[in-house]
């Protein structure tokens, strides 16, 4: 008993030592990163506009004060020097991007994710083209949907991606939303 006391307590002091000094960044928002460049690195897709206004304050944490940091489909977001704006387009070059971990899946549906899931970019899918063809969720044969009527291939197809693909599928793409 005298134990679990000790470790409560000690959890306790080390939660408001990380008050004290402002820990936020470290804990705040675990899904999010902010990378220099303007691209995520493979394993990682761009946060989306929706995910950026659902999480703002947790993403702004991560910013760096005076960063303004590419979203998924040419959206930005703004470091809290700039009061953490985000914006759904942005023309401009930026140096930095806000990104989260690749989280996929393949499901035997076309146009289907179950909750918290979404449809795959097609950004998402180029960037991420061998991590997804390698994926063991993917069949050889699977063509599979992404968001906006894209589509991408199985490895029997050699992973080709299409920005646009009519035809009715039998599996989809699905990443985490956060």
């Amino acid at each position: 008993m005298l134990s679990k006391i000790k470790a409560l307590g000690l959890a306790l002091c080390l939660a408001l030592i990380c008050m004290a000094f402002n820990v936020q960044s470290a804990i705040a928002a675990p899904g999010f990163e902010e990378v220099a460049g303007e691209t995520c690195p493979p394993g990682y897709i761009y946060v989306t506009v929706d995910e950026a206004v659902k999480n703002r304050s947790e993403i702004c944490n991560t910013l760096t004060t005076w960063s303004i940091a590419r979203l998924a489909d040419g959206g930005s977001m703004d470091g809290p020097g700039y009061d953490c704006k985000v914006r759904g387009e942005d023309s401009r070059g930026l140096g930095n991007a806000v990104c989260k971990q690749l989280n996929v899946n393949i499901t035997n549906k076309d146009g289907y994710c179950p909750d918290g899931y979404t449809l795959a970019s097609y950004s998402d899918a180029v960037s991420n083209k061998d991590t997804l063809c390698n994926n063991p969720q993917v069949g050889t044969w699977h063509i599979m949907r992404l968001h906006d009527s894209g589509s991408m291939d199985g490895p029997g197809y050699d992973c080709k991606i299409r920005p646009v693909d009519t035809r009715a599928l039998g599996n989809s793409i699905c990443v985490e939303s956060l």
